[in-house]
């Protein structure tokens, strides 16, 4: 082996050293240092009670209507009807980032009512 070749397989194994250290910037805390809020969860969904209903003047003559609960981003959770006096009490897996159900009521002229219900801790209530 030449001298030329022994240095550039040195310089080779040196600068490969030098690269691999240098992707470290901090070093890493030991299990028993790190802290957890205390609030942390893992789950990313939780069920919630929604229960909707409509008064009879809403609803118009037949006393019924179609109603669809959705998330935010538009990917419905439940689709059925809704009656006057006969609530809908569904139990639905809503996100936790959710903090809004938009809910869409469509009555049997056509009249569609639109609204945001509040998710409050694990129920979410509300009457057209």
């Amino acid at each position: 082996m030449s001298i030329n070749g022994g240095l550039l397989r040195i310089l080779a194994v040196a600068v490969g050293a030098a690269a691999m250290t240098s992707g470290c910037q901090q070093p890493q805390l030991p299990l028993d240092q790190i802290t957890v809020p205390s609030d942390f969860t893992f789950a990313n969904t939780r069920s919630v009670t929604v229960e909707i209903g409509a008064s009879q003047a809403v609803l118009g003559d037949t006393g019924w209507a179609k109603l669809e609960i959705a998330r935010p981003d538009g990917q419905v959770l439940y689709r059925g009807p809704l009656g006057a006096n006969r609530p809908v009490q569904v139990h639905l897996a809503v996100a936790t980032k959710d903090d809004t159900l938009p809910t869409t009521m469509i009555t049997s002229d056509g009249g569609r009512h639109q609204v945001n219900v509040p998710v409050a801790g694990d129920t979410a209530t509300y009457t057209f």
